[in-house]
């Protein structure tokens, strides 16, 4: 019986250092302290390598935290593990999705662009589908394509005509239309575009780093994400 008591013993103190290193993870997550909280995440996985469960969220905070601290690539790397080594998690679609954002947020579009094509054929009917496609298209925009940025637009329209972002994407649709045929600099579409997201007007203007700036301050890329 004593044996027994102490094994269970064991194995409840166990448990409680577990629950504890992880309480301690989040609370520093929480807290902004992200760096800190990447170390108490990547030890809780080393103690842990069997509880897939805890391994996916601290893989995903992971990706988080190196995104708030401007990681970009480092953000993707974790993300990516997590969709292709726990592909059963519930949090493995957004953690791929969230891996085109790190490209997206990088700079990088010539590989987010892929990143997100792949997960819109992949999971065509979910949100993830139709935020990807989205910058896609804000991609193609930036990269003054707007012939595709157009027809990308169109499309989220036409196959999303529920969803919140079908709106923008008509206005942005018909705007890109129009940018093909005017001077890069034209002070009336500028404007239009800044009228249904802040910050376009700026990339139209080929202001990109203001334009970033506008665009992820007034809350658009946190409905993205």
């Amino acid at each position: 019986m004593k044996k027994i008591s102490a094994g269970v013993f064991i194995i409840l103190t166990a448990c409680g250092f577990s629950a504890a290193q992880m309480d301690f993870a989040e609370h520093l997550f929480k807290q902004g302290e992200y760096y800190r909280a990447i170390t108490e995440y990547e030890r809780h996985i080393f103690r842990h390598p069997e509880n897939r469960e805890d391994i996916s969220l601290c893989l995903y905070r992971i990706g988080e935290s190196f995104l708030k601290g401007e990681k970009w690539f480092d953000a993707a790397d974790s993300f990516k593990k997590l969709a292709a080594d726990y592909p059963e998690n519930a949090l493995a679609v957004k953690a791929d999705y969230m891996a085109g954002v790190s490209y997206y947020r990088s700079g990088a579009r010539s590989m987010a662009i892929p990143h997100f094509k792949k997960i819109a054929d992949k999971n065509p009917s979910t949100d993830y589908a139709v935020k990807g496609r989205y910058f896609i298209a804000l991609a193609l925009a930036e990269d003054m394509d707007w012939k595709e940025s157009e027809k990308e637009f169109a499309g989220i329209s036409s196959d999303y005509p529920l969803n919140p972002l079908a709106v923008k994407s008509a206005k942005l649709s018909s705007m890109a239309a129009e940018a093909e045929t005017l001077p890069s600099k034209s002070p009336a579409l500028s404007g239009a575009f800044s009228a249904v997201i802040p910050g376009m007007g700026q990339l139209y203007s080929e202001r990109y780093r203001d334009a970033l700036s506008a665009f992820l301050y007034n809350g658009i890329l946190g409905y993205l994400t």
